[in-house]
């Protein structure tokens, strides 16, 4: 997970960076590629999770998978009307920041 969110975080600040087309392909090629692997590695650990049964984390890993699914692209929407789309694209390069953070506490809850 820590990989996946370095990637996403790059991926975006490529995009932000140099917006010309071939590194702004790149750079959204490289968040695919943090992208991708975010789900399985999290209902992964929800799987392994010795705190919480695994049907309860592994719903509640669905249903903030959903949430995100849901409120996430109107909440981009809005912030980029509000300033610009690379302001929006920062915000989720954050995003991609904390996921590779917080894969330091999932690792040790798997401990």
């Amino acid at each position: 997970m820590f990989v996946s969110g370095l990637l996403i975080t790059a991926g975006l600040l490529t995009a932000i960076i140099f917006p010309t087309l071939y590194l702004a392909i790149a750079g959204f090629l490289l968040v695919g590629f943090g992208v991708s692997s975010v789900v399985p590695l999290a209902y992964g650990a929800a799987g392994k999770s010795t705190k919480v049964p695994t049907e309860i984390a592994l719903t509640a890993v669905a249903s903030i998978g959903f949430i995100g699914l849901l409120i996430g692209p109107p909440l981009i929407g809005l912030l980029a009307g509000v300033s610009s789309l690379r302001i929006s694209f920062l915000a989720i390069s954050f995003l991609g920041l904390s996921v590779a953070l917080l894969s330091f506490v999932v690792k040790q809850d798997q401990n």
